[in-house]
């Protein structure tokens, strides 16, 4: 079974938000990042330089 990396999910979440305008998907992209901490200090950079293989939100 495969599992998502946490910076695929928020990255997935923020895309589904920006077209479907939805807050949950907002949400549960803060989630992941306040239960990850200091792991995802890429995201708390703002994304300037995320991890090599994940895909920029535009």
């Amino acid at each position: 079974m495969p599992v998502n990396s946490p910076e695929d999910v928020i990255l997935s979440k923020l895309e589904w938000a920006k077209t479907s305008r939805s807050e949950r998907q907002i949400s549960d992209a803060a989630g992941v990042i306040a239960a990850y901490g200091d792991a995802l200090d890429w995201v708390r950079r703002g994304a300037e330089d995320p991890p090599r293989g994940s895909q920029t939100v535009t």
